[in-house]
C-alpha cells in the first residue's frame, strides 16, 4: 500500500494524510492513510490506496492504479484553472 501510494504521491501534486473512519468503526485502528490533492480546500480532494489495492485484488482490471490517481489530477487542475 506504500509503495502504491508513494508512486502516486510522486507523480501528481499531493501530501499525506489520515482520514479517521468514525467513532463507531470496530477497529482500534481508526484512520486510514490517504493522499490529499495540494489545491486550496475549496478543491482539495482525498484517495486511500488501500481502496484502490482492493479493487485491484477483488476486479483485477488493467488501468485500476491509474484511475486512483484521476481524482487527484481533475482537484489539481481545476484549482489551477481556477487561477489558484
Amino acid at each position: 500500500m506504500r509503495y502504491v501510494g508513494e508512486v502516486a504521491h510522486r507523480s501528481v501534486p499531493s501530501r499525506w494524510g489520515y482520514q479517521d473512519r468514525g467513532e463507531d468503526h470496530p477497529s482500534p485502528y481508526n484512520r486510514i492513510p490517504v493522499l490529499r490533492s495540494n489545491t486550496p480546500l475549496d478543491f482539495m480532494t482525498a484517495v486511500a490506496p488501500e481502496f484502490s489495492l482492493r479493487l485491484l485484488a477483488r476486479d483485477r482490471e488493467p488501468g485500476i492504479l491509474r484511475k486512483f490517481v484521476n481524482p487527484l489530477l481533475r482537484a489539481v487542475e481545476e484549482a489551477r484553472d481556477a487561477g489558484c
